[in-house]
């Protein structure tokens, strides 16, 4: 099969798609296995649905169905794997996160009395100051 910009245009590819594949191959590419298989990251879903006639998507549809169940079947050990581990290290966090919270909060509200106090001192301070410049100006 070839394939054109004005094809892939006509078929309603994007145009990322579009501008990506002339960039890279001028106005056309010849499809042949070993192509496809370099350019795996490719919508190969897409292609299918909008490249292939009617048999061809249909065989491309039914061949595709065991690689689809058979890629399945090994990513659900790993998805079981995975949720396995983020759900110890989720309980880690919940374990901690109370007392590490009680903390925080306890010496956020003792740094933040410190400060009220030490600024309070400050404030008097800058209200005397301002009396007594209020005062020398209006003797």
């Amino acid at each position: 099969m070839l394939i054109t910009g004005e094809l892939l245009l006509e078929r309603g590819a994007c145009a990322r798609e579009i501008t990506r594949l002339t960039a890279l191959y001028g106005n056309s590419v010849q499809v042949t296995q070993a192509w496809c298989g370099a350019h795996a990251n490719l919508d190969w879903d897409w292609a299918a649905d909008h490249l292939l006639p009617p048999p061809l998507r249909a065989e491309y549809e039914r061949r595709k169905a065991p690689l689809l169940a058979e890629y399945l079947r090994q990513e659900a050990p790993l998805l079981a794997e995975y949720e396995r581990q983020m759900a110890s290290l989720q309980g880690e966090y919940r374990r901690q996160e109370g007392p590490l919270l009680a903390k925080y909060l306890r010496q956020g509200a003792a740094l933040r009395a410190e400060y009220e106090r030490q600024e309070a001192l400050l404030w008097a301070e800058y209200q005397r100051q301002k009396a007594l410049l209020f005062g020398s100006l209006a003797e």
